[in-house]
């Protein structure tokens, strides 16, 4: 059996904004306190593991107090082999967030400050058919305007 090994972090950070609202007309200005509580936990035994990333974010606006809010993420990664031959894996990535925290968050956003949540869950089965060749079957799911896609992909590795 193997051991699991936890690591909590604790951070806070301050930022200057020019345009809190994110909007071109009448733009606010505030710093913006930033207090994070983080864990990671990660476990391998000899047929599994697990990793676990997650962050509680708090952000405190001096002068705008109406926009103070938390906002949480995490990633949880598992694999498990049932055999020499079969193996499955399942992750999920969770975001909730006031602001966009990158490119693909902020394409195709209206503007201005306002919460929001993504979660991507993708699950995999792979059979070794020989040596050689593998079959995969690959179920991610991407949320598209509030609606969950899902579609199952089959894969011949030669």
């Amino acid at each position: 059996m193997g051991e699991i090994e936890i690591n909590p972090n604790v951070a806070v950070m301050e930022n200057y904004d020019d345009n809190i609202t994110y909007l071109n007309i009448n733009p606010k200005q505030d710093f913006i306190t930033t207090a994070t509580l983080g864990l990671s936990a990660k476990y391998e035994g000899k047929t599994q593991s697990l990793d676990f990333l997650g962050h509680l974010n708090q952000q405190i606006f001096a002068k705008n107090d109406n926009f103070n809010n938390i906002s949480e993420d995490f990633n949880l990664n598992f694999q498990k082999e049932f055999s020499r031959y079969d193996r499955i894996s399942i992750k999920n990535v969770f975001l909730h967030a006031q602001e966009p925290r990158s490119f693909e968050d902020a394409f195709g956003r209206t503007s201005g400050r306002y919460s929001y949540y993504d979660n991507r869950l993708s699950m995999g089965y792979s059979h070794d058919i020989s040596k050689e060749i593998t079959l995969t079957a690959a179920m991610p799911t991407k949320p598209t305007s509030c609606q969950q896609t899902t579609k199952v992909i089959l894969t011949l590795t030669v």
